[in-house]
């Protein structure tokens, strides 16, 4: 559930429109990542799930007005974006509100079932493997960091774990470079307050800041993100997402 004003955002090579022929089977090819540790956790892939900024089995709802950079997908209804406009070959629809293409596998023509399809399976298996990797340690840093209730902590690259919820009551700092990456794994819900934010920090080592892409939450029940927030990363959602009004988030919503 969309309301108020979204901002997503997604690198360069999934904001490109997609097309049948771009989402065949060969060209979603796995690609061999380096091995990975707790404590270099190594990159997520995506697969056809990266092609998406919000990505869905169930129904999508928006109040408008939002704002969305790249495509949207979902196997059921998707509502409440204004003037939805079918393309000629009814593969999929466009939105003054979403720069980017909006695909329903539920009256769109094929390709785009299968494209769904095979997209929300490669979600499937991003989901089994963030949720599977291990903790980094010390568990004292990594395991269950301030019962769930963080604010104004700073994390450096890694994979953390609760066993509960997580709350972000106010900023939260994530510091490293440009290709370290941050696993957050949320066994229960995951909110944030009004106003809470994800704040890229570098360590003055000439590696850059961290990026949205390399920033995964893996959540085992619902989302909740609070009025004016602004968060950044890829949310791997077993339940349902609701974005407050006025929330912004750089990244992804790949909800199960």
């Amino acid at each position: 559930y969309i309301k108020g004003l979204v901002l997503l955002a997604m690198s360069s090579a999934a904001a490109s429109g997609l097309s049948s022929r771009r989402l065949t089977t060969g060209l979603l090819v796995l690609l061999a990542m380096p091995s990975a540790t707790a404590s270099d956790p190594g990159p997520v892939n995506l697969g056809g799930a990266s092609h998406f900024v919000i990505l869905a089995r169930a129904a999508i709802s928006n109040t408008p007005t939002s704002l969305i950079t790249g495509n949207v997908g979902s196997m059921a209804g998707i509502t409440g974006f204004e003037t939805l406009t079918a393309d000629a070959s009814r593969e999929f629809f466009t939105s003054a509100q979403i720069d980017g293409r909006l695909y329903r596998g539920v009256d769109c023509a094929e390709p785009t079932p299968t494209i769904l399809t095979s997209a929300l399976a490669d979600m499937d298996a991003a989901y089994a493997n963030v949720v599977s990797r291990p903790h980094s340690l010390p568990a004292s840093q990594f395991v269950d960091r301030k019962a769930g209730a963080i604010a104004y902590e700073t994390f450096t690259p890694g994979v953390y774990s609760w066993s509960s919820f997580v709350h972000v009551a106010s900023p939260i700092y994530v510091k490293g470079g440009k290709d370290d990456v941050w696993v957050f794994q949320v066994a229960g819900y995951m909110s944030t307050a009004a106003a809470a934010s994800v704040v890229f920090q570098g360590n003055d080592d000439g590696r850059g800041t961290p990026t949205s892409d390399n920033l995964f939450w893996v959540v085992g029940e619902y989302l909740v993100l609070g009025a004016s927030c602004n968060m950044h990363g890829t949310f791997l959602i077993a339940e349902y997402v609701t974005f407050g009004a006025a929330s912004s988030l750089a990244g992804r919503i790949l909800a199960r």
